[in-house]
Formats: C-alpha cells, structure tokens, sequence
C-alpha cells in the first residue's frame, strides 16, 4: 500500500515552499463517537501530521535563521510569532484532526465512496462577532504553534487513481489561540494525494463507572469498556448494522477486525 504524499502551507511563514506531510488518515466513524454534537449517522474523520517544520533544512541554514533572530532580538526587533523560526521550531510540528466533522450518512441518505468524490465541505463559517472560540463544536482541532484554532475550511475530494484512495484539496483559517489571539488572522492549505478511506469506525464504548468503597470514601470513577462483556460475534454483528443502516457499500466488500476501544470494518484489499 502506497503512503499518502502532500503538503501544507501557512503563507507568511519562514517556508514559502510549506511542510511535508508526514501521515494523512481518513475514514467514517458511526455515531460520532458518542459525542453530544452527533447526530445519529456517519461522520468524517480526517487527521494530518506534518513533518518538522524545518526538516528540509540543512543544519547550517537552520543555524544561521536561528543566529540572524537572535541578533535581532539584540537589536530590539521582535518578529511576529508567525514570522519566527525560533518560535515554530519551538512546536516541531503541526496535526489538525476531526473533532466534530460532517455528517456522510444517515436519516436514509446511505454513503458510497463514489458520492465522496467531487464533494466540497464548507465548514466553521468564520463569525468576526463570536465572543469566543467554541472549540468543541468545531469541525477540527489543530497543534500549529500550541493547541490553536482553525475555521473557515474549504474541503475538496477528489477520486484517486487507486480504488478507495481520494485526493484532498484543503484550505482554512487560523488563529493562534494557544498564544491568546483569537482572531483568524492566518491561512493555510493542505494538499493531500492518494489518502486511503481506511473503512468504518465504530462509536466508542466506554462508561464512567463511579463506586465508593466507603460510607466516608471518596467516590472513585473508572471507565470501563461495555466492549469487553460482548462476544466478538456480537460486535461484528453490531457494527455491520450500522453499515447497512448508513452506508450503501456492500457487506462482502468489508472485512471486520477487531480493536480495543473501537472495531472496525475494513475494505478486502
């Protein structure tokens, strides 16, 4: 199986040229995952991680960017954070990941791979008059220079030419939130190619168990997975219900396999 290749870019950064991607996964989960924003179906989860951002730096120009701040910072210039070698080498690296993602089944729209491909997802309309960012509710949460926002997002697929692989075109908006500024004043882009659609994740299955030992104890709360008290039977059973309730794909076309927090269905390679 090829590796996914890509890019990303945060024009005005110290790299013009942008970020190699270092892993892209993408699949559907059922249900959410439980979450409170869910609604019943099947959900997008598309995660990225870059490499360093200065690993296609030789260390001597690595050294010289670091020197040439340094003087600067003497000579009482201070760059922008997102101008700063020193302060994006200071977070290695980014991921943004699908926290609340959009819907691709359900109420009787069943999914189908070939329904992905051309589909535009336009998510996390910026409003300039929110009070604060509700990163719960949004699409995706990011690690760029600390655990930032993004909104704003333009998400394309597009049909690979490997089956069941797709190309992504992605741009959105940042802000660095983690450094307390909660305007979106940065772009990236993303441009990922020959991305696997792994198959079908299931709703997790853990319960916050509360129990006291004591009449004077403190409560002790463990979180116990309701998976372990099923057979493997039941659960390859549970999650295929799900696949035909919210998805069009035949069931010979997916192999179960089994995981500790989540099962999956998988597509036959």
């Amino acid at each position: 199986m090829a590796e996914p290749s890509g890019r990303i870019w945060f024009p005005g950064n110290p790299w013009p040229d942008g970020h190699a991607i270092k892993t892209a996964e993408l699949w559907g989960i059922f249900a959410g995952e439980g979450r409170d924003w869910a609604q019943p179906g099947l959900h997008l989860h598309l995660r990225i991680e870059s490499e360093d951002y200065d690993a296609e730096m030789d260390e001597a120009a690595r050294d010289a960017a670091y020197e040439e701040e340094d003087h600067e910072i003497d000579r009482g210039i201070d760059r922008s954070s997102w101008k700063s070698h020193i302060v994006w080498g200071n977070y290695h690296r980014c991921s943004i990941e699908t926290n609340a993602g959009p819907r691709l089944g359900g109420d009787g729209a069943l999914f189908d791979l070939n329904w992905l491909a051309g589909r535009q997802f336009e998510l996390d309309p910026i409003d300039p008059n929110a009070p604060f960012i509700d990163f719960d509710s949004h699409a995706f949460h990011c690690y760029i220079q600390g655990h930032d926002a993004v909104a704003g997002h333009d998400l394309t697929f597009h049909a690979s030419a490997t089956p069941h692989h797709f190309d992504i075109d992605w741009t959105g908006r940042v802000a660095l939130s983690y450094g307390g500024d909660d305007v979106y004043r940065y772009d990236f882009r993303a441009q990922l190619r020959g991305v696997l659609f792994q198959g079908f994740k299931s709703p997790a299955a853990m319960k916050a168990m509360t129990t006291k030992t004591g009449l004077f104890s403190k409560p002790k709360t463990t979180h116990v997975n309701l998976r372990d008290s099923q057979s493997l039977g039941q659960r390859e059973t549970e999650i295929r219900e799900l696949a035909m309730r919210h998805c069009s794909i035949p069931q010979d076309d997916l192999v179960f396999a089994a995981g500790r927090h989540n099962d999956w269905l998988r597509f036959k390679t």
